[in-house]
């Protein structure tokens, strides 16, 4: 792809993430159309769920509460604030009240998640 898009958090279409109906994402930008880089929304109802990631994330709180643990360590997010995921690490998202994130992740073309 070499134009620019816009994306919007009202916009796209969402999907129940890794058979987790507190968790729906929608994806903007994925391997099929760039190389480099994979990003998009998460909406997080009051959830607890675990995560694990052969990629680099980059996790962006528009709304709400977030948190999340990664090898020991807590992480209490709020809006504006940003969270990076190093490679091969497993982490929880929570959120007590319902939260919006961004997600960035490298490279683009991963692993697909192991199945709940």
């Amino acid at each position: 792809m070499n134009d620019a898009k816009h994306f919007s958090a009202e916009g796209g279409e969402p999907f129940v993430w890794r058979d987790d109906p507190t968790t729906m994402l929608t994806r903007c930008l994925d391997e099929t159309s760039s190389k480099s880089i994979g990003c998009g929304y998460l909406r997080l109802e009051p959830t607890k769920t675990e995560s694990e990631i052969d990629f680099d994330e980059l996790i962006i709180v528009l709304s709400g509460d977030f948190r999340s643990t990664c090898r020991g360590r807590t992480f209490n997010c709020k809006p504006g604030d940003m969270l990076w995921i190093p490679a091969n690490n497993t982490f929880t998202l929570e959120s007590e009240t319902g939260a919006l994130l961004v997600y960035v992740k490298y490279p683009a073309a991963t692993v697909p998640p192991p199945s709940s």
